[in-house]
Parts: structure tokens; C-alpha cells; sequence
């Protein structure tokens, strides 16, 4: 027996799917959305959900992925193990996958095997709702070698002339 004073606090959360980006829907890689070099802000991934996006490459260009993002957890806690995946034109196994460290993803691939449309998928297990930013840089295959090639390996190391002028 005994009282004790007490507040209650109510959050309304409405279902994850009317906050939904406009990239919807976007759940499967037959679904993916075309997307850009540049930053793609106000993303937002449902739990549960994936998000896939297609990108257009260049033999040899290097394309980089960085998403950092916010995570909410609003049932249970198991919390969310978040990764991404790359996949190529004329692939059924992925470039390269990574996995969320702190709040962030990382995707590099330096020299894109071929031309084609790759497509990349955001997902994971667990319950959580991540809102999120993405960055993606592309940089063009090198349109010229200098007069120094070919010295892209070691065997190939170009020798150089020491032309110091001699020490008093």
C-alpha cells in the first residue's frame, strides 16, 4: 500500500511508412532509383526495409559511397547492424560489402571493372529507423598518361638522375 506521483509521457510515432523518403519504392534491386554524383540528404531507411539506388560507371572510373546517418530504435533493442552492398552490370556477386562502424557506412572501389549501371542496396537486420545523408563521389577514369609511362609497377620504376649540384 502507499502513493507515488508519476507523469506519463506519449509519443505518437506514425508508421515509418508515411515518413518515407521519395525514393520509395525502393526495396529490392529491381527497384533501385537512378541517382547522382553529389550529396543526397534527408534519406530514411524503415526498419525492416532496404534501400537500393543504380548509378552509372565508366570502366576504370572510382566511385565512392559515404552514408552517416541517425539511428532510432522505437521497439525492442536489438539494435540494427546496417550494411551496403555493391554490385556490378554483369554480376550476381557483390563488388564489396561493408559494414556500419559508428554511425557510418564506406564504400570505395577504385577502377570499376566495366561500363554498365551498378546498383548498391543499404539493409540490415534488426528494428531500428535510420535517417540519413549519402555522399557519393565519382572520379573519371585518367583520359592521359604522362611520358613517363608505363612505370605502374615496380619493375617498371622509372630511373631518375640525381642532379644535385656537389656540396662546398
Amino acid at each position: 500500500s502507499g502513493e507515488f506521483a508519476y507523469e506519463i509521457a506519449i509519443e505518437a510515432v506514425p508508421p515509418c511508412a508515411q515518413l518515407d523518403d521519395d525514393h520509395e519504392p525502393d526495396n529490392s534491386p529491381p527497384q533501385a532509383k537512378p541517382i547522382g554524383e553529389g550529396q543526397n540528404q534527408e534519406r530514411m531507411l524503415c526498419p525492416n526495409d532496404q534501400d537500393w539506388y543504380q548509378i552509372t560507371g565508366e570502366q576504370d572510373m572510382d566511385l565512392y559511397i559515404r552514408v552517416r546517418g541517425e539511428m532510432k530504435q522505437y521497439l525492442g533493442t536489438e539494435g540494427r547492424k546496417l550494411q551496403m552492398v555493391l554490385f556490378g552490370p554483369s554480376s550476381d556477386v557483390p563488388l564489396q560489402l561493408v559494414q556500419m562502424k559508428g554511425d557510418e557506412l564506406r564504400l570505395g572501389i577504385q577502377g570499376l571493372p566495366e561500363d554498365g549501371t551498378y546498383v548498391f542496396g543499404i539493409g540490415g537486420s534488426g528494428d531500428g529507423e535510420f535517417t540519413y545523408n549519402m555522399d557519393i563521389v565519382v572520379t573519371p577514369p585518367c583520359p592521359v598518361d604522362d611520358v613517363r609511362e608505363e612505370n605502374d609497377t615496380l619493375e617498371q620504376a622509372y630511373g631518375l638522375k640525381d642532379e644535385t649540384p656537389p656540396q662546398p
